[in-house]
């Protein structure tokens, strides 16, 4: 996805990215979530809508519009000229079909995995401060809000420390992602 540069081109392979799949499911299965966290620059409804279709096909009724979130990293390392909306598209000069079925596929492929290895196990929230992690990119832009609004975050400063961690654990304990 690079940074909006139209000199900035990249072609080949430099590194694999990955799609990471997780299920929370109830332990009869009557429901499911699918987490799906890719390492793009942002989830996209045309990818997202792509890879629903393909689920359905292969376990049809249990994933859906409704119990399905893609999730990008933000990265942009990643490929580009994936994306369904105009202002990515701009920069990349439009949709090159070989990333986009690259991403879907892979993102299809990691449910695939997660749904065969289903296990019983733990989902956590944590939460803690990361300090000297992050920088405004405009101060200045960010001491132009309303008084009111800065007044909510003067304990944290102009940049949000907070960060949050799902974390899936299997019931022996050990990590799953």
């Amino acid at each position: 996805m690079g940074y909006a540069s139209l000199e900035q081109k990249g072609t080949g392979l430099r590194q694999r990215i990955y799609s990471r799949a997780f299920i929370v499911a109830s332990l009869n299965h009557s429901t499911h979530i699918l987490y799906i966290v890719i390492d793009t620059q942002g989830g996209d409804t045309a990818v997202r809508q792509r890879v629903l279709e393909k689920l359905w096909g292969l376990y049809p009724g249990t994933y859906t519009q409704s119990n399905v979130a893609v999730i990008g990293t933000h990265s942009h390392s990643g490929p580009g000229a994936y994306s369904n909306y105009l202002l990515p598209q701009i920069t990349t000069l439009g949709v090159e079909k070989q990333s986009f079925w690259a991403i879907v596929d892979g993102i299809v492929l990691s449910v695939q995995r997660a749904h065969e290895s289903a296990t019983e196990g733990y989902l956590y929230l944590g939460k803690g401060l990361v300090d000297d992690a992050g920088v405004n990119r405009s101060p200045f832009s960010y001491e132009h809000n309303p008084l009111e609004e800065i007044e909510k975050y003067k304990n944290v400063g102009n940049t949000e420390k907070e960060m949050q961690m799902l974390m899936f654990m299997d019931k022996g304990g050990e990590a799953m992602g």
